[in-house]
């Protein structure tokens, strides 16, 4: 479901019970517990996401938190919204960038792991490949610079 008013508008999720609910003015777009949150309304807001058996409850509770957005979305020009979504985006891209390094630092154990486990199948083509591929070098040791050494005078 979307209201929108001008350049503004409100989304609310719904699948069994209201889930997302977003505030969006122009290119700029925020959570509703983050929004609330920021405005420092997190104490006071009803809405948490957490869904009950009670489907009404949530639409309750959001429609009892739009009284801490009048000012600020619904009659106001939105300064805070901007602010609040360019810092939940700073949160976002930085968790991100966060979780990827994490994954490829496990992901580079593992390719280091089997380019040692293709050296012992006497495949030297495969395990220089796999040593390339590794983005983290720091994690490679004193034997793994001795096999490749080997791999490539075997090739």
């Amino acid at each position: 479901m979307k209201y929108k008013n001008g350049l503004k508008e409100f989304h609310l999720g719904y699948q069994f019970s209201s889930g997302l609910v977003v505030y969006q003015f122009e290119n700029f777009a925020v959570s509703h517990n983050f929004y609330l949150n920021k405005l420092g309304f997190a104490y006071k807001k009803l809405f948490t996401d957490i869904q009950t058996k009670d489907k009404l409850l949530a639409f309750s509770n959001i429609k009892q938190d739009f009284n801490f957005l009048v000012d600020y979305f619904f009659k106001g020009e939105c300064d805070r919204l901007k602010e609040i979504s360019k810092l939940q985006n700073n949160i976002i891209v930085e968790y991100d960038k966060k979780a990827r390094d994490s994954y490829n630092l496990e992901f580079d154990k593992l390719r280091i792991e089997k380019a040692r486990q293709e050296f012992r199948s006497k495949n030297f083509q495969k395990n220089l490949e796999i040593y390339r591929s590794i983005d983290y070098k720091e994690l490679m040791n004193e034997l793994d610079e001795k096999l490749i050494e080997f791999c490539l005078r075997h090739i």
